[in-house]
């Protein structure tokens, strides 16, 4: 035990010195930097936490006791596995409490919303007698009770969903109340009764459908929270980086990829600017024009495809220059626009130029994608593609602008290594 105490605390000191839930160094209010120290100082429980699961690092606690994996917390408190594997798994526990405070933290993946009611997490003993969280099929996360028969809703969904990482707070008790990401709506509703509850299923609902989100961490608290100041700011997540930049950032294609999810599922919680479409110089606006804690934060932008090109390389440098003196820190990384096939010739010429000075201006601040992706050469049809110097073919979506999912989770993985070699710090 003292070992994994000994290790566990220069890792809490590390991250709740860098920054706060909002990016600030060196700003953060006490209680802020104790909740950002506790979150991420896995596998050590949330203060007060009655259940806490960790579903990426496979740790889980109860009632304070720790327990070195998943199965192992199922095992002791007779919990079973539904269905799924993995971070995917779908789990039920039992449950006797009825006043509760949820705080559910999950990744967004393409099919967790694609069609139907999915349900991320139920406390429940029969049909009549429930506390759900659903997907509805206009993309909101619904929140609903249902008491002999009788069910009360939030007054409005938590939606629409949006961005790689969603976290909603909860609270179940004689009302209702709610917030997602830190949405200044705070959501709430009288419950009339509190249902007998002998089951809580998380990841999926009471036949053990999968929601098909991996969860990143589950947190219950043993009371019902009338707080809506603390539900709101639980629900907002601890942001480790900004990403900005055109739909290799965003995502595109089908399934959608973007570099924001690929580190999400990496680990890290991306604050996401990034829309498909953008010209560096409207990137450039976009990023001048965001909030102070954005700017706070490690940050990394990619103008995958340079869409409206500027052929003065000086210009676009100009445009780089601009978002790192709205910046006002060192802790950022720019990855250049990749060469490929279906750019005319100026527009390729003036990826190379720009690569080449954005490397002499700012050394070790950049990272060229385009070493990686030739490498992905799959030697037959793509040999034309990289001798030219160009993406390789069978590393684009079909159609053949932006990266296959396995072309982006490698460069997330790069990027990843570069974050952690800077000692930016993420959620464990």
């Amino acid at each position: 035990m003292s070992g994994e105490i000994d290790l566990a605390v220069p890792r809490t000191l590390s991250h709740a010195i860098g920054h706060d839930a909002q990016g600030y160094f060196g700003r953060q209010a006490t209680d802020r930097l104790v909740r950002y120290a506790q979150s991420h100082a896995v596998p050590w429980e949330r203060a007060g936490a009655v259940v806490d699961i960790d579903f990426l690092n496979d740790r889980a606690s109860w009632y304070g006791l720790k327990f070195a994996s998943i199965d192992r917390f199922l095992a002791a408190i007779g919990g079973t596995v539904l269905s799924g594997t993995g971070a995917s798994r779908v789990i039920r526990l039992p449950w006797t409490d009825n006043s509760v405070y949820v705080v559910a933290e999950f990744i967004n993946s393409a099919d967790a919303w694609a069609s139907g009611s999915r349900y991320p997490y139920e406390f429940y003993s029969n049909d009549n007698n429930r506390m759900t969280a659903s997907r509805n099929t206009s993309g909101f996360l619904g929140v609903a009770a249902v008491t002999a028969g009788t069910t009360s809703y939030l007054p409005a969904g938590f939606g629409p969903i949006g961005g790689p990482i969603l976290r909603v707070a909860a609270s179940y008790g004689a009302t209702m109340r709610g917030a997602y990401n830190g949405q200044d709506a705070q959501l709430s509703t009288n419950w009339p009764g509190a249902p007998v509850v002998t089951n809580l299923v998380v990841g999926g609902d009471r036949n053990g459908a999968n929601f098909a989100s991996p969860f990143r961490r589950f947190t219950i608290y043993a009371d019902a929270v009338t707080d809506t100041a603390r539900i709101k700011a639980d629900s907002l997540p601890v942001w480790d980086c900004w990403v900005d930049g055109d739909s290799y950032g965003g995502g595109a294609g089908n399934p959608e990829i973007g570099f924001g999810r690929s580190l999400a599922l990496l680990g890290w919680t991306p604050y996401m600017t990034a829309v498909g479409g953008s010209t560096l110089e409207q990137i450039k606006t976009r990023m001048l024009a965001a909030p102070a804690f954005a700017k706070a934060l490690p940050t990394l932008w990619w103008d995958g495809d340079n869409n409206s090109f500027d052929a003065t390389t000086a210009n676009d440098v100009a445009r780089h220059q601009a978002i790192i003196a709205a910046l006002g820190h060192t802790n950022y990384l720019i990855i250049p626009t990749a060469k490929r096939e279906g750019q005319s010739a100026s527009a390729q010429t003036a990826v190379t130029a720009l690569t080449a000075a954005l490397l002499a201006a700012y050394p070790g601040k950049v990272l060229p994608c385009m070493p990686y992706l030739l490498s992905l050469s799959n030697g037959t049809t793509d040999v034309t593609a990289v001798a030219n110097g160009n993406v390789p073919p069978s590393a684009l979506m079909v159609d053949g602008v932006h990266l296959a999912a396995p072309a982006m989770t490698g460069i997330a993985a790069l990027v990843d290594s570069a974050m952690r070699g800077f000692g930016w710090g993420m959620a464990a």
